[in-house]
């Protein structure tokens, strides 16, 4: 910004004095468009493919129904589901990866003749009481597979290709719970997310980053983490344990199909379609980010704008009493699309968390524009 605000200064001086302008040169600001627009396109370089979906490989072994998936899941095993209801991430994530799977569950134990399951924040109240996680595998309280599955409509059960030992099973276990006795962070989400379609995912890339801390999970980077921490496994070899999607699980060479239930009897949309959408998607969002980039090249105090939005969500944030009284816009936007969000929340949002994000917005427009005009003269 600096330098396109020094540039058009130069040319008002040249002006002023009556000395002829040189041909002004895009090549940057078309490099930069160039650049943006195809950003999107870095996470595909190294993706495998959807291996393990069973709507796209039709040689996956079928089970009857969930109950009988049920049956055959044991600790270190991972369920990859779709879900019926659509919301902010399921819309955000399918059209990038291609697949309706979007959720996953570890295994984390046996009781009886089925295997048992919980998902990501489901152990917050009873670790936060101090209940040890042993004895929440051990003495009840989880549920079976088969129970927690049902308002699943298809589910893949997973297991790692290199057996793992009853002791490693159990550690593998009680490493979810505890990660699951913390809340759904959904910061990791969204740098997951981000990963997914910016970052490459080339061999040894996965090293970078360590496991995250307990409280540093989504559905698909607790399993994963936890399969990283007892046995050394990398769900993708390029890509980082804590930056792992439930697509990516789909996609493993370390992970092998033990079977799927399938309610829905056939796959929404072609193969070639499915297949076609992670680009086509990738292609819109580069369309938008270098419609973006020629925007803040037109007028480069806009790069200032989301900047200022940031910071007045944060001031906000710092201001209030009850932290949770006013939802962030991802979390706004994911209630508006599920359809649970209630006159006080939409009241929040509109009355305080909206003008604080308008309020930083057009602030910092006008400091970076004034700055920019400053600058120039």
């Amino acid at each position: 910004m600096l330098k396109l605000a020094l540039s058009a200064g130069r040319r008002r001086a040249l002006e002023h004095f009556g000395i002829p302008v040189p041909e002004e040169s895009h090549k940057a600001r078309n490099t930069a468009i160039g650049a943006a627009a195809a950003s999107p396109f870095l996470g595909m370089i190294g993706e495998k493919k959807l291996i393990h979906d069973p709507y796209l490989n039709p040689e996956i072994p079928r089970f009857e129904n969930h109950k009988a998936l049920s049956r055959a899941a044991r600790a270190g095993d991972v369920l990859v589901t779709t879900t019926p209801e659509r919301n902010i991430w399921k819309s955000l994530q399918e059209p990038m990866s291609g697949t309706p799977f979007y959720h996953a569950q570890p295994v984390v134990g046996r009781e009886g003749k089925h295997g048992l399951t919980m998902q990501a924040g489901e152990a917050f109240e009873d670790i936060k009481k101090g209940v040890p996680a042993a004895e929440l595998l051990d003495e009840g309280g989880l549920l079976n597979v088969n129970k927690a599955m049902k308002m699943y409509p298809d589910v893949v059960l997973m297991r790692p290709k290199k057996p793992m030992t009853k002791a490693q099973g159990r550690k593998f276990g009680l490493r979810n719970i505890v990660r699951s006795g913390s809340e759904y962070n959904n910061a990791t989400g969204t740098k997951a997310w981000l990963h997914d379609i910016f970052v490459p995912k080339i061999p040894g890339l996965e090293k970078l980053k360590p496991c995250g801390k307990g409280g540093e999970n989504i559905c698909s980077t607790m399993p994963a983490q936890a399969y990283d921490e007892v046995t050394g496994m990398k769900v993708i070899r390029g890509k980082p344990s804590k930056r792992i999607m439930p697509a990516d699980l789909l996609r493993s060479d370390a992970l092998e199909v033990v079977g799927a239930s399938l309610k829905n009897p056939t796959l929404q949309g072609s193969a070639k379609l499915r297949r076609a959408m992670p680009f086509l998607a990738r292609g819109g969002m580069g369309l938008g980010l270098g419609a973006g980039a020629y925007a803040v090249s037109e007028d480069p105090a806009i790069a200032a704008a989301p900047i200022g939005a940031t910071a007045g969500s944060l001031l906000l944030q710092r201001a209030l009493k009850d932290k949770n009284s006013v939802p962030s816009l991802a979390i706004f936007a994911k209630e508006l699309a599920g359809g649970a969000t209630t006159k006080a929340s939409r009241g929040a949002f509109l009355g305080k968390r909206l003008p604080a994000y308008l309020g930083g917005a057009g602030l910092a427009y006008a400091g970076a524009k004034g700055l920019q005009h400053v600058l120039s003269d």
